[in-house]
């Protein structure tokens, strides 16, 4: 039977990856739930799964990601109530599973999607505004922004985000999908972005300190594979200054790009789900 751990890790580890480092250790284990900063400084983690993964799991948690110090954890130890359908950063504040979140949108939406046909992006109800003859473009969250634009074939996605976290959900046209696609995140750093197509997820973590070093994973049937330069799947992730300076996180001014691999983008896989934490959110 499974069993459920809600833990809180106090120390310091909050600007240090320990979500995201929290994460990735989640998925090979299994478990579901999710990790989040809390207001004291702490770190809150709620987790589902087998005993034995879940032991694995919260003795990890007295150590923590490379560059935390962990001073204290409080461990509480439930049955499980099967609430969520992945692990994933955010949690109380931001939802308890990425994929219902999306099937919710998917059916309150679904007129909207009916009407317009072509290339969407979906996140949540609001009026949803025409960007060209197969595009438009929704408002994610209040203070957020999706804008569609092209170039030489490319689909240009521009996210801004004022909360920092967010989601939206980019249908393509199968009949005539892009030859690839930008994502030009207006963060001010990247602690995690997930870009899933139903059958594989891609998670990129860009690292505060310099020189900026990128991890990337590949999550699908045979679990959490870390990516290398080279790799079929591996993005093309570049800071860009609005300033014509060399750019450096936090970035004042300017954008987190990701090139997407073509293994993303294809006919086959029509819906793109994205979900981004801004490291100083």
């Amino acid at each position: 039977m499974n069993k459920r751990l809600e833990a809180t890790v106090c120390g310091r580890v909050q600007g240090v990856s320990f979500r995201h480092d929290t994460n990735r250790r989640a998925h090979p284990l299994k478990l579901t739930g999710w990790v989040a900063n809390r207001p004291d400084g702490s770190v809150r983690v709620v987790a589902e799964g087998a005993p034995d993964a879940l032991a694995v799991f919260a003795e990890w948690l007295h150590e923590g990601a490379p560059a935390a110090r962990v001073d204290r954890v409080e461990l509480h130890w439930l049955d499980a109530v099967d609430e969520f359908t992945r692990f994933e950063i955010g949690g109380e504040r931001d939802g308890t599973g990425k994929r219902a979140t999306m099937r919710m949108l998917r059916i309150l939406c679904g007129a909207v999607l009916l009407g317009l046909g072509g290339m969407l992006v979906l996140a949540g109800c609001r009026p949803v505004q025409p960007a060209g003859r197969d595009t438009a473009a929704g408002v994610v969250a209040t203070g957020d922004s999706v804008h569609l634009s092209e170039s030489d074939g490319m689909l240009v996605v521009d996210i801004t985000s004022v909360r920092g976290i967010g989601r939206a959900l980019v249908t393509l046209n199968p009949t005539a999908p892009p030859s690839a696609i930008l994502l030009r995140l207006h963060l001010r750093g990247l602690e995690q972005l997930t870009v899933d197509n139903s059958e594989q997820r891609l998670e990129i973590a860009v690292a505060s300190s310099p020189p900026h070093g990128v991890t990337q994973s590949a999550v699908g049937g045979e679990g959490t594979q870390l990516l290398h330069e080279g790799d079929a799947l591996w993005a093309t992730v570049t800071l860009t200054a609005g300033d014509g300076r060399a750019p450096a996180i936090p970035l004042q001014d300017g954008s987190i790009d990701v090139r997407l691999p073509a293994g993303l983008v294809n006919a086959k896989h029509s819906e793109l789900a994205l979900a981004w934490v801004d490291f100083y959110r």
